[in-house]
């Protein structure tokens, strides 16, 4: 049985410090994350490049998910896709 926070498909499971793990360990080159300071709160990313931008979501999985997206629109040129 999966564990709090198992999200499937999205490659994140776990506990939130592990979630948070999972996203500086595949993307804290290009964002830096802040998980919520308590339950129900936000997940934050900060773009390292660009603008600087700021993205939210109400889950680690969802987090992903915009920057991914946000990456694939605005990465810095000369850098691959994750």
């Amino acid at each position: 049985m999966p564990g709090p926070g198992h999200q499937p498909g999205r490659g994140l499971s776990g506990t939130v410090q592990q979630q948070l793990v999972f996203l500086n360990t595949h993307w804290g080159g290009h964002y830096s994350f802040t998980a919520p300071a308590k339950p129900g709160g936000q997940w934050t990313a900060t773009a390292q490049f660009g603008q600087h931008d700021e993205l939210a979501a109400e889950s680690a999985a969802d987090l992903l998910t915009l920057v991914r997206d946000h990456y694939q629109v605005n990465r810095p040129a000369g850098n691959d896709t994750q």
